[in-house]
């Protein structure tokens, strides 16, 4: 959040100072280290910093970056892996490389998803990493599948430019839990 906010003020150094205190990991928290994890959100951002720099070269790098990770594992439960939101941030870079289908795609398949799922009845699965306290203490999971599956519409929405359907999704998720900060953040962007 501090990188965005200093993008915004037109901060595009500091942005990045933080952005890449981001990727260094201590030693002892293996997870971010997990092969084939990706930082499509800090990559993104990087981008966009860079971009503010006038750096047009590693601002296309980490870019291209924000464009990778898996996207078509129909074994993939994108509820539980956050893999939504790295979606979401290929889609964004996608757009600013000027790979406008690439992008939709990437919204669509948010949307697509989110929809097909709404409606799940859900099962914990406890040996599957990563799996929040939010869900392990949820005494109602298909609510917290309903509010998940309306995150990833409403980030599909969003990344098309249709705002009013991503705060009309979005208040719907709040209006189901109050206190998911995300989806709050999200929705922010939705007035600007």
């Amino acid at each position: 959040e501090l990188a965005k906010q200093a993008i915004a003020l037109r901060n595009f150094k500091e942005a990045v100072d933080f952005l890449k205190m981001c990727l260094v990991l201590p030693e002892n928290i293996h997870e971010g280290n997990l092969p084939g994890a990706y930082n499509n959100k800090i990559s993104y951002y990087l981008g966009v910093a860079f971009t503010g720099l006038k750096d047009s070269e590693t601002a296309a790098s980490y870019l291209r970056m924000a464009c990778e990770g898996n996207t078509h594992n129909d074994k993939v439960d994108f509820r539980t892996n956050r893999t939504f939101e790295s979606i979401y941030y290929q889609g964004l870079a996608y757009q600013k490389l000027g790979y406008e289908a690439k992008a939709k795609s990437r919204f669509n398949m948010l949307i697509n998803y989110g929809e097909k799922h709404i409606n799940d009845l859900p099962g914990i699965e406890y040996f599957k990493i990563p799996l929040s306290e939010r869900h392990i203490f949820e005494n109602d999971i298909s609510r917290s599948n309903k509010v998940t599956c309306l995150y990833m519409i409403g980030l599909g929405y969003l990344g098309l430019g249709v705002k009013t359907k991503a705060k009309e999704i979005f208040s719907e998720a709040l209006d189901l839990d109050v206190n998911h900060l995300e989806i709050r953040n999200y929705l922010e962007q939705c007035f600007e």
